[in-house]
């Protein structure tokens, strides 16, 4: 564990009997004193970014597990099981279809990066578009995403990071500043469609 660290960290949910993950990575900007580091990165990203997350996914959707691992420390590394429900009341279109986000680039050697929320409500949109009242909690989760994740105590620090892939054995990334997160569009995982991934 040290400062400039770099942290994977894995949010697993399920819909419709479906796996759905989200893959996040973090850089460590201050490293936490108090709670171990991969407890201290998952409650810091559950205080920032889940409540708004929540807010935008249906109650068919759950949150079943967190698991954070430092990519330059092996031996460092958490699951956490801990079941939260998506907070909005309304069925549930199928898993691949998302709602989308952009990560948008510090720099150009490097691609701007995505992320992609299913657990889109039918309420929440109206012909593929979000109503007014969506746009507002989507923003609101761009808001987190963008944000530091730091513990209230403080006890920790953590960076959003797009990850380049190195294509090496071990797993190696070179991390990448995000500039600004915003909400985009309702779109597809393709992965997520039935019969694909996990």
């Amino acid at each position: 564990m040290a400062v400039g660290d770099l942290w994977r960290l894995v949010d697993k949910q399920f819909l419709t009997a479906q796996t759905v993950l989200n893959v996040y990575f973090y850089e460590e900007v201050v490293s936490p004193t108090t709670l171990t580091p991969p407890l201290a990165l998952v409650q810091a990203y559950r205080d920032k970014v889940i409540t708004p997350l929540l807010a935008v996914q249906s109650i068919a959707l759950s949150h079943v597990q967190y698991s954070a691992t430092n990519l330059d420390d092996p031996a460092s590394f958490g699951v956490f099981d801990l079941i939260e429900a998506g907070g909005v009341g309304s069925e549930s279109l199928p898993p691949f279809v998302a709602w989308a986000f952009r990560l948008n680039r510090a720099t150009r050697v490097v691609r701007n990066g995505q992320k992609r929320y299913a657990g889109v409500a039918e309420s929440d949109q109206v012909n593929g578009e979000a109503t007014g009242a969506a746009l507002t909690r989507l923003n609101a989760v761009a808001s987190a995403l963008d944000d530091p994740l730091e513990q209230a105590t403080p006890d920790g620090s953590w960076v959003l990071r797009i990850a380049h892939a190195l294509g090496t054995i071990p797993e190696t990334y070179t991390p990448y500043p995000v500039a600004s997160v915003s909400y985009s569009r309702i779109s597809s995982q393709n992965t997520r469609k039935f019969g694909r991934g996990a």
